[in-house]
């Protein structure tokens, strides 16, 4: 609502200040920031990933399972919440996987890559 309001031809700083609708602005510096992973195995091999975009367009996402050597491109992701629903490499059996991600700014990747979540995926 406040959103809409800002975006009216009749905005005024008063009028949103008399509304009680003045928030701190978001001003987020990328160059140096990291995203923050988070996980829920659903089971099966399906794992759904949360993180905030801030001023990004979204972010890249790595994985690397239990046999694989090195970090491999998964997804890249603008909605804030990803599911990677690739089967357990083995059924039944569980398996480790990492995730890792970056930003995306119209896309180039920016700031740093965020810290390593290892995710247990249960059969």
């Amino acid at each position: 609502m406040a959103r809409r309001i800002k975006a009216h031809p009749g905005y005024t700083e008063a009028l949103v200040s008399l509304l009680g609708i003045v928030g701190a602005e978001i001003n987020t510096d990328l160059t140096d920031a990291k995203p923050v992973l988070k996980a829920a195995d659903q089971t099966g091999g399906n794992v759904v990933l949360s993180f905030q975009k801030f001023k990004s367009d979204g972010i890249n996402i790595y994985s690397q399972r239990e046999n694989e050597s090195e970090f491999v491109f998964l997804a890249r992701d603008t909605p804030t919440r990803y599911v990677d629903n690739r089967p357990l490499l083995v059924a039944g059996k569980p398996e480790l996987r990492r995730y890792t991600a970056v930003y995306v700014v119209k896309d180039l990747e920016v700031g740093q890559y965020s810290d390593e979540l290892v995710v247990s995926c249960a059969p």
